[in-house]
């Protein structure tokens, strides 16, 4: 048995200068395995093993292959890839060019977070076919009897945990195809230190094999758990809620449903706005932010496609309502102590069709029993919230607080890094019908990043400010 990863090397080829000749029947195959059943592959799926000059797959599944079709197995060359799939792929890709029939064994569907990705960077798909078996994610579910039609896929095969817990806390359901450098535990603490809930959670292992491992279990024992680190980890939200949800028994909290959502606006879907007019949103006394001073805090907000948004002292819920419109993958929590600002924050995200979770409370006492945020607005609270976001275990990656006093934006900014005046003016019209300009009070929005542990001392807010 060869070890390819080990044995070749790689040259660096790409699909790009890689011309596959268009005349030739597809001559690599590659055959999905459900778990360890390799028998119930389809008759045409035998067909190409027993033809093959080739067959290459992963130590587990050549070892499955060479108890259950010895036959088959005699006389023809065998493949292990090791850690280096594209410096195997890349050999296997040389010897396709010259007609040799290779079979790659792959684990459930090769085209579902499989090699098929790989292969195809390196082998024309004229070449290629493909058949597949039932997903380690699909089988998952299977087993649970829970439909996953709605659900968010995330793998941490080869990529960066930090990209895959966005994608999961924005999601009421999700499961994940967890790694050795990122096994369920590991995620579970991750979710946790980020104030995420689940209503079910589940590890599922070595799937349709004699050793399969299905459990059922709170984040706090996968968190506390040893798993085969290869596995499928189903996440459920509490009531429909987002994972990076929240306590319901312990909050006040109203979620706009969206059943009850009606589609008043008229809005032109292939045009984004943003720093929407003023007299879209009911706001009490006439308090709002100006749609020119929203407009710069949405870009210094600077919105990610995944996460968690908080809109601190909310009002009318205009930074809220618009973040969640310019970002639908967005989990936005509009937080304010005033009943009616509470109700004019759900009135205004109904009218514009909008999912945002309101939150009656004061801040900052209300932040440990939220999901963590990603980026932070600070209508309200102020100072004494930057001081509570700093002693967050999570904190957000940007913040932005708006202000009307000019000493306590420049205390914020001193922690927060930058500090803009913000000044606007509109036209009047004179008796003689000339115009003239009329300035609004200016605002101050300090924005940035919250210091780290080592520079929290030298950002402290003064003494007399800290607490205005």
């Amino acid at each position: 048995m060869e070890d390819i990863s080990r044995s070749a090397t790689y040259k660096g080829r790409t699909a790009k200068d890689h011309t596959a000749p268009t005349n030739h029947q597809a001559n690599v195959t590659v055959i999905g395995v459900l778990g360890d059943q390799i028998e119930l592959i389809c008759p045409e799926a035998l067909i190409a093993l027993e033809n093959a000059e080739c067959i290459c797959g992963s130590k587990k599944l050549l070892k499955i292959m060479q108890h259950k079709y010895a036959p088959i197995c005699e006389g023809i060359r065998t493949v292990e890839y090791g850690h280096n799939v594209f410096a195997a792929l890349d050999t296997l890709a040389q010897w396709a060019d010259d007609d040799m029939r290779i079979v790659i064994l792959a684990s459930g569907d090769p085209g579902f977070f499989g090699i098929l990705r790989a292969l195809r960077k390196l082998i024309s798909g004229e070449l290629i076919t493909v058949y597949p078996s039932v997903s380690s994610v699909s089988m998952a579910f299977a087993r649970i009897g829970v439909p996953w039609d709605d659900a968010t896929i995330v793998s941490a095969h080869g990529r960066p945990s930090e990209l895959a817990i966005p994608r999961i806390l924005a999601s009421p359901k999700s499961a994940i195809l967890t790694s050795p450098s990122f096994p369920p535990q590991e995620l579970a603490k991750e979710l946790l230190a980020r104030n995420a809930h689940v209503s079910r959670a589940y590890v599922c292992s070595s799937l349709c094999t004699d050793r399969e491992y299905i459990k059922e279990l709170s984040l706090e024992e996968m968190a506390r758990g040893d798993f085969d680190p290869v596995s499928v980890s189903i996440l459920i939200g509490v009531n429909g809620t987002p994972i990076g949800g929240y306590e319901p028994a312990s909050l006040d909290i109203h979620k706009t449903d969206a059943a009850t959502i009606s589609f008043t606006g008229n809005t032109d879907p292939e045009t984004i706005k943003f720093g929407l007019p003023d007299t879209s949103f009911q706001a009490q006394g006439g308090m709002i932010t100006s749609s020119e001073v929203r407009a710069i805090i949405l870009s210094k907000l600077e919105l990610p496609t995944y996460g968690v948004l908080w809109d601190i002292g909310a009002g009318s819920g205009s930074i809220a309502i618009e973040s969640a419109k310019l970002s639908p993958g967005l989990t936005v929590l509009a937080i304010d102590k005033e009943e009616q600002a509470i109700r004019n924050i759900q009135a205004n995200a109904l009218s514009h069709s909008i999912r945002v979770h309101t939150i009656h409370g004061h801040a900052p006492e209300v932040f440990d029993r939220l999901p963590a945020p990603d980026r932070v607005f600070v209508g309200g609270g102020k100072l004494p919230v930057l001081e509570a976001l700093i002693r967050m275990k999570v904190r957000p990656q940007k913040v932005v607080a708006s202000y009307v006093a000019l000493d306590r934006a420049v205390a914020a900014a001193s922690i927060l890094g930058s500090l803009i005046q913000v000044s606007v003016s509109e036209t009047k019209q004179l008796p003689d019908g000339s115009l003239r300009l009329v300035p609004n009070n200016p605002v101050f929005l300090a924005y940035g990043s919250l210091p780290n542990e080592a520079s929290k001392e030298s950002t402290a807010i003064p003494n007399d400010l800290s607490h205005k």
